[in-house]
């Protein structure tokens, strides 16, 4: 469950934590795949935020729609509610960088409340003086920064920070050196300064590598496939087999198309609504080798910033589509096996097994890694079995990530399962008991 809440005006100084009059508007969304429940408190510090907060609420509740694929229900007023049990909690304030910010109480009792807690400060990135109006202690937060009228990312980046989608975004951009250098570079370095993890051939891979081996390897490890399709991307063998190889495997695909291609150019597998289009305004011609670039066109300010908006906001949604696609495709192995009455879904694990639950399947959205068996061992909260099992898209892993991984559960109390043996897997956590 996601649970949104807001003010429609300023918050009240000093706004005590409990007691307070003022009604918060509230929005639950239960259709969303989450690995844990969540609660966003959002609030505005100053009446001059109050457009710019409206404009953050509407594409927030936006993507949320999108996300759970179907309407929202409508939010109702009332007091503030607390965090469910080990529930993520994130308290975002938006400023205008000029004004000094008034602390809340339940910030303090956010920063002191561990892992799953956290303040986020949104400021303009200008002045640059814009963190020295917050209070001592949400110094230290790592500030949301926005430039101009720009709301799409930031309603993004609340959402990664709450856990709904993931900060860990990771992209692997597939192009034709000999058409779209200058551009893959230009996207590398936009997507690289919003710390999303990209793959770009020219810089990714380390010498004295085999090439094709060590591009396919990173291939099934990313969130995303973006392909720059420009006139000859399907005449070269390596991008042809990177658009298969994502398809076949399950990896979202977005697909960049250069001016002038016919519309019913699909790559092979793609479908019409992983494009974005470019038209000729969009580049910049008169710069194809402009700072060493290489060749090919490159992207004008104004395009460069909508074509991120847009890239970041495929990813996630799509992160948040494997999630839900992989809890399905779990729930429906178990149900071939006529146990899902006796399962149930909550927070980031169906658990099985009798009752209380022997063992606890964790689906993830990308290939199971350390970070995601270290998170399912490690498990406290009540209601989750003895045995863990994060089931994913590991059957393209290389030989020497899962290598890591067997040393990494060897005598604990997870393991790993792709998602195509998990029938397998089903019929042995459910075979006859030691």
């Amino acid at each position: 469950m996601l649970t949104l809440q807001w003010l429609e005006q300023p918050e009240a100084d000093p706004g005590p934590f409990a007691g307070d009059p003022t009604p918060w508007q509230t929005l639950q969304v239960g259709r969303i795949p989450l690995r844990r429940p969540a609660l966003i408190r959002l609030v505005a510090a100053q009446a001059t935020m109050l457009p710019r907060f409206q404009r953050l609420l509407a594409e927030l509740r936006q993507l949320l729609t999108q996300m759970a694929d179907e309407p929202l229900a409508p939010p109702w007023s009332g007091p503030l509610l607390p965090a469910a049990l080990g529930a993520n909690l994130l308290e975002v304030v938006l400023a205008d960088g000029h004004t000094p910010v008034s602390p809340q109480p339940r910030w303090q009792q956010a920063l002191a409340g561990g892992g799953r807690a956290w303040v986020l400060p949104l400021l303009p990135a200008e002045p640059r003086t814009a963190y020295e109006t917050l209070p001592s202690e949400l110094q230290r937060s790592n500030i949301a920064f926005w430039h101009g009228e720009a709301m799409a990312e930031l309603a993004l980046t609340l959402l990664a920070r709450a856990g709904v989608s993931d900060l860990d975004r990771r992209l692997f951009i597939s192009y034709r050196r000999s058409e779209t250098q200058a551009l893959a570079n230009q996207l590398f370095a936009a997507l690289t300064a919003r710390n999303v993890s990209v793959f770009l051939d020219t810089v990714s891979v380390e010498p004295g590598v085999d090439f094709q081996t060590r591009l396919f390897e990173q291939l099934a490890d990313q969130s995303m496939l973006l392909a720059l399709q420009s006139a000859s991307f399907s005449h070269s063998t390596w991008t042809r087999q990177e658009v298969e190889f994502a398809v076949a495997n399950g990896l979202p695909l977005l697909i960049l198309r250069l001016p002038g291609l016919d519309k019913s150019d699909l790559l092979p597998g793609s479908r019409a609504g992983e494009q974005l289009d470019l038209e000729p305004a969009d580049l910049q011609p008169g710069e194809l080798q402009a700072g060493g670039q290489g060749p090919g066109p490159l992207l004008s300010a104004e395009a460069l910033e909508r074509f991120m908006a847009a890239i970041l906001r495929v990813h996630d949604l799509e992160l948040v589509g494997q999630l839900g696609q992989m809890r399905q495709r779990t729930l429906e192995a178990l149900r071939r096996h006529g146990i899902s009455g006796r399962l149930a879904q909550a927070g980031v694990a169906i658990h099985g097994g009798g009752s209380p639950p022997r063992w606890s399947l964790v689906p993830c959205a990308r290939p199971p890694g350390i970070a995601e068996l270290y998170a399912a061992s490690s498990f406290a909260e009540p209601g989750h079995g003895r045995q863990r099992v994060v089931v994913g898209r590991a059957g393209s892993l290389p030989l020497e990530r899962r290598q890591q991984m067997d040393w990494a559960i060897d005598g604990r109390n997870v393991q790993y399962c792709d998602i195509t043996m998990l029938d397998a897997l089903i019929a042995q956590l459910e075979g006859p008991q030691p």
